[in-house]
């Protein structure tokens, strides 16, 4: 079974007077929505990051860690301060909802800027195997096969996984704040998180 994972962003600002974190989330319109499923909202949120890539999940919250990478923070939970949307939305998946966690875009520059490793684990081809020693990676692997010439290889390299991640936050942070200066993004830093949570 494959985990996915959920991501909403907040901006913290100040509304009609109150300083809080407010939903930095863009949506589109619910095509199943009929007002009869009280599961279906009529607006879906469009996750900022929605890929498959488990050295992002380790890397992010030690989710499908199969390498033993290290992880940027333990997670954390849903912050006591995040905005009523995430609440809502994260309590609505129940028990199918796990490992909640967040970041600010700060927090993931800075782990980046430190460059990070990311450790690798799995099954590999043969062929693989020769290239791994060669310094060719494997763009392919399995934790299990019936492949019987496969063989269990580690491997690990600069990890890059959390630059989609961090382009988008900071793509959203220029849109939130009104920022036309690419440089200026690094004033807010602090100022935009990503809430995050997994499900199998």
């Amino acid at each position: 079974m494959g985990c996915d994972i959920h991501t909403r962003v907040e901006y913290f600002t100040t509304v009609n007077g109150e300083q809080a974190w407010f939903d930095g989330d863009h949506y589109v319109r619910n095509k199943y929505f009929d007002g009869k499923d009280e599961w279906e909202d009529e607006l879906t949120v469009v996750d900022i990051y929605n890929g498959r890539n488990y050295a992002l999940f380790s890397t992010l919250a030690g989710v499908r860690n199969y390498g033993d990478t290290e992880i940027i923070d333990e997670p954390r939970g849903i912050p006591s301060d995040a905005n009523k949307f995430i609440k809502a939305d994260y309590e609505r998946w129940g028990c199918d909802a796990h490992t909640p966690s967040w970041f600010t875009l700060k927090e993931l520059i800075d782990y980046q800027e430190a460059e990070p490793v990311v450790k690798y684990s799995g099954m590999i081809s043969p062929e693989a195997s020769v290239n791994l020693d060669n310094g060719i990676y494997p763009e392919e692997w399995c934790q299990g096969t019936s492949i019987k010439t496969y063989i269990r290889r580690e491997w690990e390299k600069k990890s890059e996984v959390l630059v989609p991640l961090i382009d988008s936050l900071k793509a959203r942070c220029k849109e939130l704040f009104y920022l036309w200066d690419d440089e200026r993004v690094l004033e807010f830093v602090n100022k935009i998180r990503v809430v995050f949570w997994f499900d199998n």
